[in-house]
């Protein structure tokens, strides 16, 4: 009798272990996942730098008709879920801005380069995945706004917490 307890309750924790192990690999596919729709990718291809410059310079660039511009690239990806707006001293135009529905490259288009002061400028995002271009007006260069803390995984992240009670 204690050999068929025993080895009932053998059962009873191997399937306990098979159930933990299997929801622990639910939850990691998911947070994976999200992780994946939070920076815009969902294992997507992105256009790399280079193509992005390309890119804008074949569909943006020969429309300008300012006799001298310079384009900057930012040098990395911005992520999605972030806002470009310009540096403003007027409070009232901090509101306008550029949303990145998914990761994207920011360029910066001085139409009067070497000013010192406002003057036209125009700040574009290239949506790395689809290649779509948002563009705004500008009399200053580009602010990235970039969330933080906004998911429970990057609150959860031990590397990021530096005390709990």
């Amino acid at each position: 009798m204690l050999a068929k307890r025993v080895g009932y309750h053998r059962h009873l924790l191997a399937l306990c272990a098979i159930a933990l192990t299997a929801f622990f690999f639910i939850i990691l596919a998911n947070s994976v996942q999200a992780s994946d729709s939070v920076n815009g990718s969902l294992n997507q291809t992105l256009m790399t730098k280079e193509d992005a410059a390309q890119m804008m310079i074949a569909t943006v660039a020969v429309d300008i008709n300012d006799s001298s511009f310079r384009m900057h690239q930012y040098p990395a990806l911005i992520d999605a879920g972030s806002k470009v707006r310009q540096a403003v001293t007027d409070e009232s135009k901090a509101s306008e801005y550029l949303a990145c529905e998914r990761q994207s490259w920011l360029f910066f288009i001085d139409l009067s380069p070497g000013a010192h002061f406002a003057h036209p400028a125009i700040i574009a995002l290239l949506d790395a995945v689809s290649g779509d271009i948002k563009s705004m007006d500008a009399e200053w260069w580009p602010v990235i706004e970039v969330p933080v803390f906004d998911s429970t995984a990057k609150r959860q992240d031990p590397s990021m917490i530096v005390f709990e009670r």
